[in-house]
């Protein structure tokens, strides 16, 4: 299989890969995947306010904020509306988040062999991307659970910055 990198390994070639390998049904298939800045960025907000379904092709997106809602939608392509729904983890009923589910099989599946899954909030650990896309990844992760503190140093005076994200799988943060 001249051209392609085994699953496991890192991509780091100039251009991204745009098959990749995966094996269903005893049978090693293609999944044919553009990579794009727009879809990186998609990835990471997946990565940090998504959920996978067990089903193996429904997923959902949830934010406090319709305008990332709508980017997200629109990185993907996707038509579907979204809705308001109250948090299963909030004790208080009129704290609402927008939600956009969509099912796609092919995405779910190209998902899953970069490392993401159900349940990822505390299992997630390698992601495979594309180095250069890695900074429009890194910036959907830094909006969906992250945030960028600038500050003043107090002895310097010099503007600093504090980037931190948020995860609940220590795994992931030894990928970088």
């Amino acid at each position: 299989m001249a051209g392609f990198e085994p699953v496991g390994w890192v991509f780091d070639s100039p251009q991204a890969r745009q098959f990749l390998p995966l094996k269903a049904a005893g049978k090693l298939k293609m999944e044919k995947v553009t990579w794009s800045t727009n879809f990186a960025y998609a990835l990471g907000l997946i990565t940090a306010d998504g959920n996978l379904s067990p089903d193996g092709r429904h997923m959902a997106f949830v934010s406090k904020d319709l305008d990332l809602i709508d980017t997200f939608k629109n990185y993907l392509d996707l038509k579907n509306r979204g809705s308001l729904k109250t948090s299963g983890y909030s004790k208080d009923p009129n704290k609402k988040y927008y939600v956009v589910q969509f099912g796609n099989a092919r995405l779910y599946r190209f998902l899953k062999l970069i490392g993401l899954g159900p349940n990822k909030s505390k299992n997630i650990a390698r992601l495979f991307v594309p180095r250069q896309y890695f900074p429009d990844f890194l910036r959907g992760l830094i909006d969906g659970d992250g945030h960028i503190h600038v500050f003043k140093h107090p002895e310097s005076k010099n503007l600093q910055l504090n980037l931190r994200v948020i995860s609940g799988s220590y795994p992931f943060f030894k990928m970088a």
